[in-house]
C-alpha cells in the first residue's frame, strides 16, 4: 500500500479540473479492477514456481519473465520495459521533492540557488514562489539546492537493504495519512465550488496517464510477496489497500480540485504553498509531503532496482557497487534537465501509456498466461506442479 498511496498524488486534483469527475472517476474504478486482478494473478504465477508453493524463493519481477520467455530478445526487450518503469517513477517522485523542498527553502531563508543553463546561466538564486512548480519557473537549471537536500535524504536511504527501511516507511505512512486529512479540512474550510470541477471537462489527455501511474505498484509485488510472513492473506491486503488508496486520490482529487484554481503547468504543492490563504498547518504539511509521501518512496525504488538486477545475475555480489550505482545514482543524472514543472506532467503521461502500463498493466496478466500455459515453471533443474495463493 505504500507503494502507491501517493507518490504522484499531487498532480491528482488538477486532473478533475481539467477532465471534469465523471471520466477520471470511471477510469479509478478500471484501474482499481485492473491493478487487484493484476497482482493477484502474478501472485497466482508466482507460486507455481517449484518450491515456491508459500512464496519463500527470492524471485524477482526480471528474473521472472527471464525464467517465463524462451527467447532472448522477448527477455531484453522486457527487462528494458521494466527498468524505465521502475526509472520513470523514481524520477517523477524526484522532481517533485526537488521543487518542493526549494519552495521550503524560500519560505524558510527568502530565497533559493541553483546552477542555471538556460535563458540564466550560472549560479543564480530566485525569491519568490512560482504557482507552476519550481521556483525556478521554466528555465533550465542544472542543479538547484532542493534538488541537492533531497539527493542528501535519499541516497542513504537506496543504498540499505529494505528491510532495514521499514520504520522509514511505517512513519511516513502514517504521516501521510495525516496530511492527507489536513488538507481535506483545509479544502473544505478554504470553500469548495462545483463550478471548478465539471461533470466533464474540456481537457482528457492526462487521464489515463495520471491514474495509471497512482497504480503502479505491481511490479514491486515479487519483492513486496517475499518479505511479507506466510500468513499473511494476500488477497485482503490487496484489495484493502488498493480501495483505501483509491478513496485517498478520489478525495483529494475532487475536493482540492473544488478549493483551488489552478494552472495547467500546476500541482496541489505549488498551489497550497502560493495561496494567500495559506495557513502554518498546510505550509507544513505541504512541505513534510515530500519527505513522507516522495523522498521515502524513492528508496524503496531503488532497493527493488537494485533487487532486481541482482537477482537476475545481471551483476554478481562482487559488483554490487555497479548495481547500486545504476539504482540510485543514474536516476538524478537523468533528471537534471527535467526540473521544471512542465516536464512532470508530460513525463508522467508518456511514461505511464508507454513502459508502466505494459509492466503493470499487462506483463503480468501475459505472465499469468505463459505459466498457465505450460502447467510448471522450470527454475534451474527443479519442476513442479504445485500452485498456491492464500
Amino acid at each position: 500500500m505504500r507503494t502507491n498511496a501517493g507518490s504522484l498524488s499531487s498532480p491528482v486534483p488538477l486532473l478533475f479540473q481539467s477532465a471534469g469527475w465523471f471520466i477520471p472517476l470511471l477510469a479509478f474504478i478500471v484501474a482499481i479492477l485492473l491493478s487487484g486482478a493484476a497482482t493477484l494473478l502474478l501472485c497466482e504465477s508466482l507460486s507455481s514456481q517449484c518450491g515456491n508453493d508459500k512464496f519463500q524463493k527470492k524471485i524477482e519481477f526480471v528474473r521472472f519473465s527471464s525464467m517465463l520467455m524462451t527467447k532472448k530478445y522477448q527477455r531484453w526487450i522486457v527487462q528494458f520495459v521494466i527498468y524505465m518503469t521502475f526509472e520513470s517513477l523514481i524520477i517523477s517522485s524526484i522532481v517533485i521533492s526537488a521543487q518542493t523542498m526549494d519552495s521550503l527553502i524560500i519560505s524558510l531563508f527568502g530565497k533559493t540557488c541553483g546552477i542555471g543553463i538556460y535563458p540564466t546561466s550560472g549560479f543564480y538564486c530566485v525569491t519568490t514562489q512560482s504557482s507552476i512548480g519550481s521556483p525556478f519557473g521554466s528555465a533550465y537549471v542544472l542543479m538547484t539546492i532542493g534538488y541537492f537536500i533531497a539527493l542528501v535524504m535519499v541516497i542513504p536511504l537506496g543504498i540499505l537493504e529494505l528491510v532495514d527501511n521499514i520504520v522509514v516507511q511505517i512513519v511516513s505512512f502514517v504521516t501521510l495519512i495525516l496530511i492527507i486529512i489536513s488538507w481535506i479540512i483545509t479544502f473544505i474550510i478554504h470553500g469548495l465550488s462545483i463550478d471548478l470541477v465539471p461533470f466533464i471537462g474540456n481537457d482528457q489527455s492526462q487521464v489515463i496517464g495520471t491514474v495509471l501511474y497512482n497504480y503502479a505498484f505491481i511490479t514491486t509485488v515479487p519483492t513486496w510477496i517475499h518479505e511479507t510472513g506466510r500468513n499473511v492473506p494476500i488477497r485482503k491486503v490487496v484489495w484493502i489497500s488498493i480501495f483505501i488508496s483509491t478513496i485517498m486520490y478520489v478525495s483529494l482529487g475532487v475536493l482540492g480540485g473544488m478549493a483551488y484554481p489552478m494552472d495547467s503547468k500546476s500541482n496541489i504543492l505549488a498551489v497550497i504553498d502560493h495561496s494567500n490563504q495559506r495557513t502554518v498547518i498546510s505550509l507544513i504539511t505541504t512541505y513534510l509531503f515530500p519527505i513522507a509521501a516522495l523522498v521515502t518512496s524513492i528508496p524503496v525504488f531503488t532497493i527493488i532496482v537494485r533487487l532486481n538486477l541482482m537477482n537476475n545475475n545481471n551483476f554478481s555480489k562482487s559488483m554490487m557497487i555497479h548495481a547500486i550505482f545504476l539504482s540510485s545514482f543514474v536516476p538524478w543524472i537523468v533528471i537534471l534537465p527535467f526540473q521544471t514543472g512542465v516536464w512532470l506532467n508530460a513525463l508522467m503521461n508518456w511514461s505511464s501509456l508507454t513502459f508502466s502500463t505494459i509492466s503493470n498493466f499487462i506483463l503480468p496478466f501475459y505472465f499469468y498466461y505463459l505459466s498457465y500455459k505450460q502447467n510448471c515453471i522450470k527454475d534451474d533443474k527443479s519442476v513442479c506442479n504445485n500452485s498456491f495463493l492464500q
